[in-house]
């Protein structure tokens, strides 16, 4: 939605942040009740390594719920600091935690892509199915060098 800018992309973002929102306390309620069950499944995500598990638990443990933000923008999967917040945390810290910490990465990239769309529209007249396209090119273009940089470590 960052391409169409303006204030069109508001609702769009507060749904993004609300739908992680709901999706960790799902995670973070199941890793109370079972957390190796909670662990186990997350660690059959495609692409999860057992040390990313580590990172998360040494950033919960050093920088408390503070490690949120670094990792919305280091690539390790918030649902991995759902699953493990439980031991460092209460539900109602983290919860409380979650949207300003998923709100820097939502926003970041937002505002790369906005300000990418406006300057293209603007110096290169370009229209939205091109922005679209340019915008689905780069995604796959990030998660190929994300994915293959999570494999090679």
């Amino acid at each position: 939605m960052a391409i169409f800018g303006g204030r069109r992309t508001w609702p769009h973002l507060l749904a993004a942040i609300s739908g992680s929102l709901v999706g960790g306390a799902l995670l973070f309620q199941w890793a109370q009740v079972n957390p190796v069950q909670a662990h186990a499944a997350v660690a059959h995500v495609p692409f999860i390594r057992e040390s990313m598990f580590v990172r998360v638990d040494e950033g919960l443990r050093t920088q408390g719920l503070s490690t949120l933000v670094l990792g919305s923008v280091t690539g390790i999967p918030y649902k991995l600091y759902a699953v493990e917040a439980p031991k460092f945390s209460s539900e109602r810290k983290f919860l409380l935690a979650t949207p300003p910490a998923r709100a820097v990465r939502f926003f970041l990239v937002w505002l790369a892509f906005g300000g990418v769309a406006a300057w293209l529209r603007k110096r290169r007249n370009w229209r939205t199915a091109q922005l679209v396209q340019l915008h689905a090119a780069l995604w796959v273009i990030n998660y190929a060098i994300y994915w293959g940089w999570i494999v090679s470590h």
